[in-house]
């Protein structure tokens, strides 16, 4: 039985899958019946193993045919049969290409697919299924076959179409006719024609192709069938042509027979003949030609058909005829001349002797000028001489006519000299008079036209003088021109007096009088013109001062009357703008747009008072005299509302929640009363009608002084709770009340913790939410408090009560730490855990020193050091966070015990060991001290979080020494130098080690001593330090005013004084607080500082922060990241910034100091903490290659391109061997790639790569600056980026502003220094709306325009790590990571290095903007019958014409490529044509040599300027699609008088306009 299925196996192996597929079934059949009987006699396990045994065997039978089949597949497909015919003016396949594709593949799926429906034996599940899958290479060489048979069939198809090429033509007989001239056409066509029958004989009745029979029968028959039409098209045309000639030559000879039959009898009659015989001796030629062509095509039709044409008798009557009446009418003609020339003699005698006698009678006849010139003397003497030259007319006909007759005859030709002499005296006398006439007729039209129409047109009758005065100028002095010599002389000096009388301004009271003045009887403003004025020219002289006195008191009335009117409407129409205020209750409706309503009375109070100055105003007075009351009480009132309504809208949410009860009472009062007067404002919203309330300016007042009441008495009590709760300092007015509103929900105060504690950011409370129990830092550290504080109503106190048990916990946790000889990490917070090691530090010191064991005691520390940094920390954040920072104060221990060695020290007394901070338990109270030479400082215990660590640097040292010595003899400290160079950490360093609180302030102008002043207050009390950052940065005033409060206090403090006065009130003193200040040098370089008065630099001990010692840094940082080599990789990263700072450009923007190194040293961090997460090996090589990774992403982003190619270079040079990767999130560039496709923006790899760089900038830098010129994709970055984060499950909130277009305080807030109100700007508005987005949600608030360091200055302590933003007003708002500043700039010319060394940089160059990918993209969003055109004209004229530009550098003001081309677009927006195109190119206004671009545009169009010349004086001419040039117009020179009291002023004025302007 086995050896049976292997012998049916071994037979399917050579049977043939595909044609005898019905035995291999039968087969298989047959073998499934063993199965079934052996399934019955056996177990079913063994079956089924036997089952899988010969399934395999079966499966390799099957897959060897099934190969096999694949192999010959193509020719195993049954025969198809195909015809190619010829039919809707294509050649087709029947049936269609798609239905033979769709048979083909139909008959080979069924072999391709048999595998997936092969059953087997069943034992293996889908076995047989995988066949396919597995000869993918066969099934594509099947369908490679296939192809290859379709592609044969369309070539077969293309190598046929010649033969239909007939068939596409729909007038066969048209297209002959229309291609075919000569004989010779024709005979090669019929020659042609059957040449071709001869090949089609020849195509084969069928072709085979693969399984395809293609049969060409019925293409035969159809080009058959063409060939004979073909042939009936070119017979019929030839027998039209040779007929069309025959008609030709027919007519010419009836009609050359006609005229030669006739003979002239007369002299006319002879002209005419001449002219027949010479018209038809010319067309002889021309015609046999045509008769010779009409027989030679009779012949070719005589070959080819058997019906010609008969043109024997046309050649017959040609040579019998024809020439034989053309010979015998030539001899006629010169018989005849000698008969007629007798004829012309004797005319030309008569006519001489007529044009005598016509000469002598014009010389006694003509007119004389004489007398005085009229209209109607010139139309008279007009009339006779148009008959004279009537008269001249025939006489000079009828010598025409002889002149004419003698040249015919070939006779001299006569002259009459006489007549041309009286002609052009005729013309003469013409041309005077007929200038008079002229003249007289222009005048009439101006001085029939209406005064009231004609008045504004006055100019036309100066410019009709002008005009006249050029044409007669010259001309000799008659009659004619002396009289309009006079006219003009009349109008110059009537001009200016009509100038007064225009009357445009003039009431019926004025014309009245004008009339009566000039003498008009009955006159009316409808019959009057000017020619009544030209009339009265001797009166108008005579009263010219009355009509200048007449105009100037209708001005002046005109003037007066508009304002009055204009008073009018305001105190009807102006009415309040009001805006919706919801108060909780009802909505209340309050006044807006305060500074334009203002602006409006101020304006109308002025316009009042101008009028009132005028000596025509009395007749107004009464109008205006109620109307000036109200204005003047408006003034006052509305200027004590505005007061009123801003403090009603300050207090009315603060007293609403309950604020204050001992004042409820008044301001309910104050409510009622102010609500009432918004309700009467908004019943009756018209300002004027305000005016009108009874006892408005008393209840103003009242209200104004009530409110000011309330407000003194809330400022009393914020001062009170802030007395109790120092801290309360330093937040705004709104927190404070927002707390004390809320005093027990402290959900709503934990928002507002971390700006009360510097590391508090948030606390757990118990379950009853009674009492807070732990504090939790911002990175999640927790901290159980030793006794838990109970949240009572008075917040002040139970956040007091937060504060003393924030000391005490860290006291006893710190106490409990330097005891523990077990250390858990685990167990204390990492600021207690540093603590806790620099006592334990400093008690083993001074042990060594005494001992002499420090070289035992430096082993130890390496040695823990060691054993610090092979802590896994992979898994556990907050223990790899508190070894960050241990490992930081433990390199700083090694090296103070390094200096001790190498300074031989021997006791705790030695200065090299008194320098350094040390840390003692005081056995007293167990409390700690720190000590530093001479100074002791208790330490504060104020909790800190998980705080960054300053890295120790000789700097820092004498820094530390330096402020510790000053505090110790009452002073403060200034650290002083450039930015970057770690001031203000280097103050916050010092803090944290002394446990203080301290409290960063960015200092600006906008700062006032009273601010200051409250600052100080906050400080002195709880103890805190003060840094206050760019203090060169105050005004002087400021500078004094606040030296003196300084003063006060470091008096208090050096003299241990309990209380100290500030700004006039007592204030406890703490003696921890301290105030210090940093300042950059007042340089050029640093705009906006300036030196420290002497009197205020004695009060702090200045430091130089000049160059501190980054190698140091940079290999302190690594280690504590995590690198094993950090001193080698930290060295070679330093010595690639400062190569690069000397070798690469000097860039306003490039920054290589510690702020900038610091960024790469710490994203370098965060990679090699990725890597080892990963559990992936991590050597030198990884080390060095992810660091290069991190200074390549923070660098490159920032550098020119060629500077870019230098940078890659150093780093090859300094990791000489090393490969360098770009550091790439994938991810977020398929997101990025996805983004742009669905924003429809073309894909830009530089592009892309500017986007992943932002990102990166904006994980590590709070503000990041992108710089390029204009239309280089600045927006396109960051929105696209923030396109990508959404997809990507990332929110993103922008507050987009242009700080530029906004004063310094709309946009930062300022301060009413009355009041002491705060008001928001556009960018603190901004901030505090970031602060309410929850921490998963990104914000980028977004300044678009220039850096003005006038600004941006005051965002320095946002921008570094200190992420905190100081407003005027002492408040300050603490940002999170979640927050960042975006700044959109075309460069960064008057950015100071303290703001460039603070933000990460993305340069964008236009040299990395693709002009092409631009204008494609707008050449998209053109029609689409458009686009192929404007791609043409694109790639012909426009990218030649920008590189003519750029190279010339021939902008008239600079601008950007891409600008260049924005502008140019709009210019071309609307062309549908080339030329319209070429049009709007050349008319881009900004090009400075325009003529030269022109004449290259017009060069790369291939077109000629219409005017080469003046190639911009031209236009598209649409309906005749052409370029045509504008008509030049010369303007005259128009002189114009501007009439005064003093006098008349003349001023000349030409201008010359120019086509294409």
């Amino acid at each position: 039985m086995h050896q049976s299925l292997a012998e049916d196996v071994i037979e399917l192996m050579n049977t043939d899958l595909w044609s005898k597929k019905d035995l291999w079934m039968k087969r298989v059949q047959e073998m499934r019946k063993i199965f079934i009987k052996e399934a019955k006699r056996n177990d079913e396990a063994s079956v089924r193993a036997w089952k899988a045994h010969w399934d395999m065997q079966l499966y390799k039978a099957l897959e060897l045919q099934y190969r096999v089949c694949l192999q010959s597949l193509n020719q195993k497909v049954p025969e198809m049969q195909v015809s190619l015919y010829f039919g809707s003016g294509k050649l087709k396949f029947k049936p269609p290409l798609e239905e033979l594709r769709l048979r083909y593949f139909r008959n080979i799926k069924q072999l391709i697919d048999l595998p997936r429906t092969f059953k087997g034996f069943g034992a293996v599940k889908d076995l047989y299924a995988k066949i396919p899958e597995k000869n993918a290479q066969g099934l594509f060489l099947v369908h490679r076959h296939a192809e290859m048979n379709f592609i044969n069939l369309k070539k077969i198809k293309e190598g046929l179409l010649r033969w239909v090429a007939l068939g596409t033509i729909n007038n066969l007989d048209e297209f002959v006719m229309g291609r075919l001239q000569t004989v010779e056409d024709w005979s090669m066509n019929f020659k042609s024609l059957l040449r071709k029958r001869k090949e089609a004989e020849r195509l084969p009745e069928s072709k085979k192709i693969g399984c395809f029979n293609v049969s060409f029968a019925a293409l035969k028959l159809t080009i058959d069938d063409h060939m004979d039409r073909l042939n009936d098209a070119l017979m019929l045309s030839l027998k039209r042509v040779a007929l069309k000639e025959y008609k030709e030559v027919e007519d010419f000879l009836k009609s050359a027979l006609d005229a030669l039959a006739n003979l002239p009898r007369t002299v006319q009659a002879m002209r005419e003949s001449q002219h027949k015989w010479k018209k038809i001796d010319e067309d002889k030629n021309s015609m046999e030609k045509v008769l010779s062509e009409c027989e030679r095509k009779n012949r070719l039709l005589r070959r080819m058909a058997s019906s010609p044409l008969d043109v024997s008798g046309l050649r017959s009557r040609w040579n019998d005829q024809f020439l034989a009446s053309l010979e015998q009418f030539d001899k006629i003609i010169i018989d005849q001349k000698d008969k007629l020339k007798s004829e012309i003699e004797n005319r030309i005698k008569n006519c001489r002797i007529k044009s005598d006698g016509f000469h002598a009678k014009w010389k006694g006849l003509k007119p004389k000028a004489e007398g005085k010139v009229t209209p109607e003397r010139a139309a008279k003497i007009l009339e006779e001489i148009s008959d004279w030259e009537a008269e001249l007319k025939s006489i000079e006909d009828e010598s025409s006519e002889i002149i004419l007759d003698a040249k015919s005859f070939d006779m001299e030709e006569p002259t009459f000299e006489v007549l041309a002499v009286i002609k052009e005296d005729i013309q003469s006398y013409r041309k005077a008079w007929g200038l008079y006439e002229e003249f007289t007729k222009q005048l009439c039209e101006m001085t029939d036209e209406q005064w009231i129409s004609f008045r504004g047109k006055l100019y036309m009758l100066d410019e009709f003088r002008e005009t006249w005065q050029k044409r007669i100028k010259g001309k000799p002095l008659d009659a004619v021109t002396s009289s309009i010599r006079e006219h003009l002389i009349r109008f110059k000096e009537m001009f200016p007096l009509l100038r007064r009388v225009t009357g445009e301004i003039f009431e019926n009271e004025h014309w009245k009088i004008l009339f009566s003045k000039l003498g008009f009887q009955k006159m009316t403003l409808a019959k009057l013109t000017l020619g009544h004025f030209l009339d009265a020219e001797k009166q108008m002289i005579k009263q010219s001062r009355g009509l200048a006195a007449l105009a100037a008191r209708a001005q002046g009335e005109v003037q007066i009357r508009e304002g009055v009117q204009e008073l009018k409407v305001f105190a009807e129409e102006t009415e309040f703008e009001l805006l919706e205020y919801k108060d909780g209750s009802k909505p209340t409706f309050l006044i807006k747009e305060w500074k334009d309503l203002f602006t409006k009375l101020g304006d109308k109070r002025s316009l009042l008072a101008s009028l009132k100055e005028s000596p025509h105003f009395p007749p107004f007075a009464d109008q205006v005299e109620s109307i000036e009351q109200r204005l003047g009480l408006l003034d006052i009132v509305l200027r004590d509302l505005n007061i009123v309504q801003r403090k009603w809208v300050y207090l009315e949410p603060i007293f609403s929640r309950g604020a204050l009860p001992q004042e409820q009472a008044r301001f309910r009062r104050i409510d009622t009363s102010f609500l009432e007067l918004l309700g009467e404002i908004k019943e009756y919203p018209n300002v004027m009608a305000l005016a009108t309330v009874s006892g408005l300016q008393d209840t103003v007042k009242m209200l104004l002084n009530q409110l000011e009441q309330c407000s003194k008495a809330l400022n009393n009590f914020l001062e009170e709770k802030r007395s109790k709760f120092p801290r309360f300092y330093f937040i705004g007015d709104d927190d404070l009340l927002e707390i004390l509103g809320q005093a027990q929900n402290p959900t709503v105060i934990l928002s507002h913790l971390r700006k009360l504690f510097a590391g508090i950011n948030s606390v757990r409370f118990s379950e009853d939410k009674k009492q807070i129990e732990y504090m939790l830092s911002s990175k999640g550290e927790e901290v159980k408090l030793v006794d838990p504080v109970v949240i009572t109503e008075e917040v002040e106190l139970w956040l007091q009560d937060l504060s003393e048990a924030m000391v005490v916990t860290l006291a006893h946790l710190l106490r409990e730490c330097v005891a523990d000889k077990e250390l858990d990490y685990d167990c204390y917070p990492a600021q207690v855990l540093c603590v806790a090691e620099m006592v334990i530090f400093t008690k083993n010191v001074e042990k060594a020193l005494s001992n002499g064991g420090l070289k035992q005691y430096q082993k130890s520390l390496k040695n823990k050091l060691s054993d610090l940094t092979g802590i896994d920390t992979k898994q556990n954040k907050q223990l790899r966070a508190k070894i960050k920072v241990m490992v930081f104060d433990l390199i700083h221990n090694i090296d103070v015990v390094d200096q001790l060695i190498a300074s031989n020290c021997s006791s705790p007394g030695h200065w090299t060991w008194q320098k350094q901070l040390r840390y003692y338990l005081r056995k007293e109270d167990g409390n700690c001290v720190v000590r530093m030479c001479a100074a002791e400082f208790n330490y504060s215990y104020e909790y800190h979080g998980n705080a960054s660590k300053l890295v120790h640097t000789p700097l820092t040292d004498k820094c530390y020494l330096v402020l510790t010595q000053g505090m110790h003899l009452g002073y403060g400290g200034n650290p002083y130098g450039p930015a970057g160079t770690g001031k203000t950490e280097s103050v916050k360093a010092l803090g944290n080690c002394l446990g203080r609180q301290t409290l960063v302030f960015n200092c600006d102008e906008a700062i006032d001593f009273k601010s200051m002043a409250r600052i100080f207050m906050g400080l002195v009390k709880s103890g805190a330090w003060g840094c206050f950052d760019e203090f060169n940065r105050l005004k002087e005033d400021q500078l004094s005013a606040v030296s003196q409060q300084i003063q006060v206090i470091q008096a208090a403090l050096k003299n241990r004084e309990p209380n100290a006065e500030i700004l006039g009130k007592t204030t406890e003193v703490n003696f921890n607080a301290a105030i210090f200040v940093t300042m950059n040098p007042a340089s050029k370089e640093y705009g906006g500082r300036s030196k420290l008065p002497h009197n205020l630099k004695q009060l702090f001990r200045a430091v130089a922060m000049s160059k501190p010692d980054i190698k140091l840094i940079g290999e302190v940082m690594l280690y504590a990241e995590g690198f094993e080599h950090a001193k080698d990789l930290g060295h070679k990263l330093v010595e690639v910034y400062q190569l690069s700072r000397q070798l690469l450009s000097s860039q306003k923007h490039y920054d290589w100091g510690l702020r900038s190194l610091k960024t790469v040293l710490s994203y370098g961090g965060n990679l090699i903490q990725r890597e080892r997460k990963a559990g992936r090996k991590v050597d030198w090589q990884v080390e060095a290659k992810l660091l290069v990774g991190a200074a390549c992403i923070n660098t490159l982003s920032k550098l020119t391109y060629a500077d870019s190619v230098r940078f890659n270079n150093l780093i090859q040079d300094v990791f000489s061997g090393l490969k360098v990767e770009d550091v790439v999130n994938e991810e977020l560039k398929k997101t990025i790639l996805a983004s742009l496709e669905e924003m429809k923006l073309e894909v830009n790899k530089s592009q892309i790569k500017k986007i992943l760089q932002l990102y990166a900038s904006l994980n590590q830098r709070m503000g990041c600056v992108i710089v390029s010129p204009s239309g280089c994709g600045k927006s396109v970055v960051w929105r696209v980026l923030k396109h990508a984060m959404a997809k990507m499950g990332q929110k993103v909130v922008t507050h987009i502003m242009n700080p530029k277009a906004l004063e310094r305080a709309k946009l930062l807030g300022e301060m009413d220094q009355d009041t002491r109100e705060w008001q928001d700007g556009v960018l603190t508005a901004s901030a505090r709306q970031v602060m309410k987005e929850p921490p998963e949600v990104k914000s980028w608030i977004l300044c678009d325009g220039d850096i003005d360091p006038e600004w941006v200055e005051s965002l320095n302590s946002v921008l570094d790590d200190n992420k905190l933003l100081t407003m005027p007003n002492g408040e300050r708002i603490q940002f999170g990571s979640n927050v960042n500043f975006i700044f959109e700039s075309h460069d960064l010319q008057f950015a100071s290095p303290a703001t460039i060394s603070r933000m990460g940089m993305i340069l964008l160059s236009e040299e990395d903007v693709d002009v092409k990918a631009l204008v494609s993209s707008w050449v998209s969003k053109r029609d689409k019958g458009l686009q192929p055109k404007f791609t043409a004209w694109m790639n012909a004229i426009f990218y030649s014409a920008l590189d003519w530009v750029l190279g010339m550098n021939c902008l008239v003001v600079k601008m950007s490529k891409m600008g260049l081309v924005n502008a140019a677009f709009s210019q071309v927006e609307k062309a549908e044509t080339k030329m319209e195109f070429m049009l709007g190119i050349i008319r881009e206004n900004i090009i400075q040599e325009r003529k030269g671009f022109a004449a290259r545009v017009y060069d790369l169009g291939g077109i000629q300027a219409p005017n080469p010349r003046q190639p911009l004086n031209c236009y598209y001419d649409k309906p005749r699609q052409q370029f045509q040039c504008y008509a030049h117009q010369q303007a005259n020179k128009t002189q114009k008088r501007i009439q005064s009291r003093e006098g008349e002023i003349e001023r000349e004025e030409g201008s010359e306009w120019e086509g294409g302007r």
